[in-house]
């Protein structure tokens, strides 16, 4: 079974930040066909002067295009980073994703080693379930995050946010800032927090850590490749974590 890309580009020379990410993707399996049917519409017709997919014409959203629909089965009502819909430095503007996608499962070519970095992301991420060797019932494929956490690295930075409908770019370490993924920091070994343990009991987006994924909650929830959900305490074993979200490594822990 294929799974939806990260992100799609709409050429073989497409710009940094361009085409549709895996949220935009899965619209059609949740009841928001509308917005799946606006953004492709655009990304089929897309040319250097046209209208990108979350710019597309979108009556249902606040600023009449589609980056700015709220989805609701994105939104955790527990993160006090998100205003009616939205990070708290983006309303009206993109709507906020509280569930990341793994970017080890859904956004490397399936040819390059996991740990260590030495991925290379693909223009068109994505593949087959079956290429997660280590069992779809081992492989983290969301996890929560905070909308707005407001360090990375433990370095303080400034904007930024997981925004749902984000394109991602070449979802790199640097677009890490805006995209609704977590784990971005392993690709040519970028970011030093890219494998550490998701953060729970977040109340202060400035203790918030947005390279790896993040909770209000006493634990955080994730979604697994075949479809179960755990909930993972913080104090989780760094290398059991690790070893649940990198599909093909080999390495398997049946503790989490």
């Amino acid at each position: 079974m294929r799974c939806p890309f990260s992100k799609t580009n709409p050429g073989p020379t497409p710009p940094d930040v361009t085409g549709q990410n895996i949220n935009f993707q899965l619209m059609a399996y949740m009841e928001e066909t509308a917005v799946y049917d606006a953004g492709s519409a655009a990304w089929a017709g897309m040319n250097p002067t046209g209208p990108w997919s979350w710019d597309a014409p979108f009556a249902g959203a606040p600023s009449n295009i589609v980056r700015a629909k709220v989805v609701k089965g994105f939104i955790c009502p527990s993160d006090a980073t998100v205003s009616n819909g939205y990070p708290s430095n983006q309303v009206n503007a993109w709507s906020a994703c509280n569930y990341a996608a793994n970017f080890m499962l859904f956004g490397q070519k399936r040819t390059t080693t996991y740990v260590g970095g030495s991925g290379m992301p693909d223009t068109d991420s994505g593949g087959d379930m079956r290429l997660a060797s280590d069992g779809t019932s081992k492989t983290v494929a969301y996890a929560e995050r905070i909308a707005n956490c407001q360090t990375r690295d433990g370095t303080t930075i400034s904007n930024g946010g997981s925004l749902l409908f984000w394109p991602g770019g070449n979802w790199w370490w640097s677009a890490h800032d805006w995209g609704p993924t977590f784990a971005n920091g392993g690709v040519g070994g970028q970011g030093n927090n890219w494998n550490q343990v998701p953060m729970t009991r977040v109340t202060n987006p400035n203790l918030c850590d947005r390279s790896r994924p993040s909770t209000a909650h006493e634990v955080c929830l994730v979604v697994m490749l075949d479809g179960a959900t755990k909930a993972v305490s913080g104090a989780v074993d760094q290398v059991i974590w690790q070893n649940a979200f990198t599909p093909s490594d080999g390495l398997v822990d049946s503790g989490l």
